[in-house]
């Protein structure tokens, strides 16, 4: 047969047969061409093979054994078995699946299965009840199990658990989940497939249209109608059943044995798109052969360097892909099955690896590489002069020793003093190409001491609790959680280890963990802890496990919890906790600051005010003049004066404080990043847009060079970066940073309900929807009924570009009673009016209201009188240096 012809039959299987015959008609030169193909088709529907096995037609022949769409009948109320069959749910070539209810005096939903002998050929009821056979052996949370089944009326049929959910394309396109949260979702599926293979059973035809996503995000793996039982102790099988040839392994194209290494191909290709939203190979021309050709004939490419052709609103960028996931797909897609992952469960637990920041097992553990996974932040170098970092270790060397030689363990200081030497001393001989810094030196340290010290494990944990310690002490990473689980572990190996030194260890990651703002492995931490330790921790140990969950609930949304969290804190005996080694001079503040934080997001903007007063009041009382606390705390009465009352006084002394944090922490640090993102608020709400956007366009620089943290700081810059281009007029750059600002507010609450966060960055992709079509309102319109019942201290923006929306539409009278509404909520929190907001009101008559005032002086009186503690204590250690 010609091959233009066969290629024309290939492109019309995949054509909805109500435009078969336009496509026929466009696609083929004359009408006996036209009749050849659709002689094909019609063997097809017989279920009769139209095409011989010759070698030129290998590559088509997988495909022509299913047959095509068969009419389905309307079997409403019919009963089958136990079940009566309510609305069809989708069809195929197979036949049906049908939504049904059990009648038999059980309560249970299920979908059935129907084949019509009438309409398949003998291999395909084969197929049909292979599947019934091998469902019946699965039973895994992750594959929809089979109920029931039978025959009725010559027809074969099979009842299955019914999975109420979205096929996972659709999931990805309409909730847009985050990184985190797909790959979760990828390693639940292959845990699924694992499973499947453990029972001898592989699947050849994964792909997203098989996998149900429930509610909650847990995967569903469906249609085992092609699943093959593993011949032998080989497990390997040879079959020319039909497949999705996008996701089928080259090996199957071919004709090749299908092993496990097949599923482990089609997860990889599942994994590629879940990630850039495209898949590994693209037809070279036009139809299936081409593709068929590149699949079995080309390497996929990265799928960071795909990326400038995602779709729309993926909010994955390449710089989160690029490097271990890059290796770890391109392992998956190896067109050699040997050289694939050698089993689902591997490919799992590489991409939790990825997850927990540990090195993946596709590539060699080399030093730069180990070095490479958690040096993140080369700008923390200023934070970490060499000098200070040589100090630090070399000082622990000499308390080492000291403390050794009481113990009589000369031998330990020794080794630790020589390892600390060749660390410095040998910097050169790893990079010449540039300065080393004190944390890559401390990094490289790290990588180095099991090597050094394998016989020395008191040693081993000295240095791994100093080095997390000097990593972790300005602003807790990734960096300082590496040391933190390598101390741990030493800890729990060492028999000598006490249970409060695990303890501690253990707790230490947790605030690791906060630091890093990996909010989900921080929920395991605390879980791991509560549950292994449960009858071992102090006070103290509940009292920080306390904090952690505050933290938690707080960046979540979760003020209610928060605040029950915070009672229980304040119940704890203090005497108890101070005993207990805490330092209660800073307690009240940390508490204080946690109720301050809440008030911010809910804009209570009077009560801030109140809190902050007790805040600077107890910093004064209660923290020593040289304590960095108090520049730790400051901003946080900075931020409230920026965004309570911006007078010309507080931002003399936000100009203060700001100093003051550089001199500490340095012109880069988190503290002077969250002034700047409250004078950023300032600026948008008074219209200062050019300003503001300054402030947006350094931070972004800043944070975004570490992807996988700052994720809260980010969140909020990039809504706040949206509003901004808004205001600008830019909508596709507004449509961008809430898209972003969406995916980051889904990873802070992964597991958890949605967030205030999370609502606000809807509403705002809402509002661009209804901006470009004024009918589309109800979207925003149930954000902001969300928003309004949950207390949401963004409902006031949603309420505000409905009002917008009613004065375009000239529904004066509905904008009014919305404009009240938001005046009423404005005073009572004694919240400020963004200039936006207040040019609204002379459009609906309303008089303009004016902007709240608050009483700030023993805010500002206190603030500057810890400013010049400060500056009269750094005066006078420079004179005692000059003496």
């Amino acid at each position: 047969m010609n091959p233009d012809l066969i290629q024309i039959f290939r492109d019309a299987l995949d054509v909805d047969p109500a435009d078969l015959s336009a496509f026929l008609a466009a696609r083929c030169p004359d009408a006996a061409a036209r009749a050849e193909v659709e002689a094909l088709l019609a063997a097809l529907e017989r279920g009769q093979a139209p095409l011989p096995l010759e070698p030129g037609a290998l590559l088509l022949q997988p495909a022509l054994t299913e047959a095509t769409h068969t009419p389905q009948l309307d079997r409403r109320g019919q009963i089958v078995g136990p079940f009566r069959l309510l609305h069809l749910l989708g069809s195929g070539g197979m036949g049906a699946v049908w939504l049904a209810q059990r009648v038999d005096g059980f309560a249970q939903t299920v979908a059935i299965k129907w084949a019509h002998a009438a309409g398949l050929s003998e291999a395909s009821l084969a197929r049909f009840a292979n599947e019934r056979q091998l469902l019946g052996k699965l039973n895994h949370p992750g594959i929809a199990h089979i109920v029931d089944g039978g025959s009725d009326q010559g027809a074969l049929w099979y009842a299955m658990e019914y999975v109420d959910g979205q096929s996972l394309d659709s999931y990805i396109r309409s909730a847009a989940p985050s990184l985190y949260a797909r790959l979760r979702l990828m390693i639940a599926l292959c845990d699924a497939v694992h499973y499947a293979h453990q029972h001898l059973v592989v699947h050849r035809d994964l792909k997203p249209a098989n996998i149900m996503v429930l509610a909650d995000g847990r995967p569903k793996l469906l249609d085992f109608g092609i699943a093959k039982q593993l011949d032998g102790i080989d497990g390997v099988t040879r079959s020319r059943a039909p497949l999705t040839f996008a996701y089928a392994a080259p090996e199957q194209i071919r004709g090749d044995a299908v092993t496990t290494a097949t599923d482990v191909y089609a997860l990889g290709v599942t994994l590629f798109e879940l990630l850039t939203g495209e898949r590994p190979h693209k037809a070279r021309g036009d139809g299936s052969l081409s593709l068929l050709q590149a699949i079995t004939d080309t390497d996929a490419a990265a799928p960071s360097s795909v990326f400038n052709k995602t779709t729309t609103g993926n909010p994955i960028r390449p710089t989160q892909i690029k490097g271990d996931l890059d290796t770890i797909v391109l392992k998956a897609l190896q067109r050699d099955p040997t050289r694939r992952y050698a089993s689902a469960q591997a490919l799992a637990e590489d991409l939790q690896r990825f997850l927990d920041g540990q090195p993946i097992a596709a590539r060699p553990e080399s030093a730069r590489y180990r070095l490479g996974k958690f040096i993140r932040r080369n700008k923390l170098a200023a934070a970490f002069a060499a000098s200070t970092a040589i100090a630090l270790l070399l000082g622990t060397a000499a308390a080492l020793h000291q403390r050794n030689a009481a113990l009589g363990n000369a031998s330990r200081a020794e080794a630790t003093k020589n390892f600390i030497l060749k660390i410095f001393t040998g910097a050169d001989a790893w990079d010449t190409t540039q300065n080393m810094s004190a944390v890559e030196l401390t990094l490289r340290g790290l990588d180095e001491v099991q090597n050094e010290l394998g016989d020395q494990p008191e040693a081993r944990i000295e240095l791994y609790a100093t080095i997390a310690e000097a990593l972790g002490r300005r602003l807790p990473t990734r960096n300082a959680l590496k040391a933190g689980r390598l101390l741990s572990q030493e800890l729990n190996a060492l028999p000598g280890a006490t249970m409060t030194q695990r303890i501690v260890a253990e707790i230490d990651i947790v605030d690791y963990l906060s630091g890093a703002e990996d909010f989900v492995a921080m929920d395991r931490q605390i879980a791991r802890v509560e549950d292994v330790y449960a009858g071992n921790l102090s006070i103290r140990d509940r009292h920080r496990l306390l904090y952690a969950k505050m933290l938690q609930a707080n960046v979540r949304g979760q003020h209610a919890a928060m605040r029950t969290l915070l009672v229980q804190s304040k119940a704890l005996d203090r005497n108890a906790l101070q005993t207990g080694g805490l330092d209660l001079s800073k307690l009240t503040c940390r508490e204080l600051v946690m109720d301050i934080e809440a008030l911010w997001q809910e804009r209570q903007e009077r009560a801030a005010i109140e809190r902050t007063i007790e805040l600077v009041t107890a910093m004064k009382r209660d923290l020593r003049i040289d304590d960095l606390n108090r520049g730790a705390f400051l901003w946080h009465a900075v931020g409230t004066l920026l965004r309570a009352a911006p007078s010309e006084p507080a931002l003399a002394l936000t100009a203060r404080v700001g100093q003051w944090t550089d001199d500490q922490f340095g012109a880069n640090s988190e503290y002077k990043s969250r002034i700047d993102f409250h004078d950023l608020i300032r600026l948008r709400q008074r219209g200062d847009l050019q300003a503001a956007q300054a402030h947006y366009t350094r931070w972004m620089q800043e944070w975004s060079s570490w992807p996988e943290e700052f994720v809260i700081e980010r969140r909020q810059l990039q809504y706040q970066g949206a509003l901004i281009a808004l205001l600008q007029g830019n909508r596709a750059l507004a449509r961008e940073r809430f898209t972003e600002a969406l995916a980051l507010a889904q990873t802070m609450i992964e597991g958890h309900p949605p967030s205030p966060a999370l609502r606000s960055a809807q509403a705002g992709l809402a509002h661009l929807e209804m901006l470009d079509d004024t009918t589309q309102r109800t979207a925003l319109e149930t954000i902001e009924r969300e928003q309004a019942k949950a207390d949401d201290g963004d409902w006031w923006q949603s309420a505000a570009w409905l009002v917008s929306a009613d004065l375009r539409a000239r529904n004066v009278e509905a904008a009014k009673i919305r404009l009240l509404a938001i005046t009423d909520w404005h005073q009572r929190r004694g919240a400020r009016f963004d200039t936006t907001l207040l040019a609204i009101y002379p459009l609906t008559s309303l008089p303009q209201p004016s902007q709240p005032h608050h009483d700030v002086a023993e805010i500002l009186r206190l603030g500057n009188a810890l400013i010049a503690d400060a500056d009269r204590t750094r005066l006078a250690r420079i004179q005692d240096t000059q003496r």
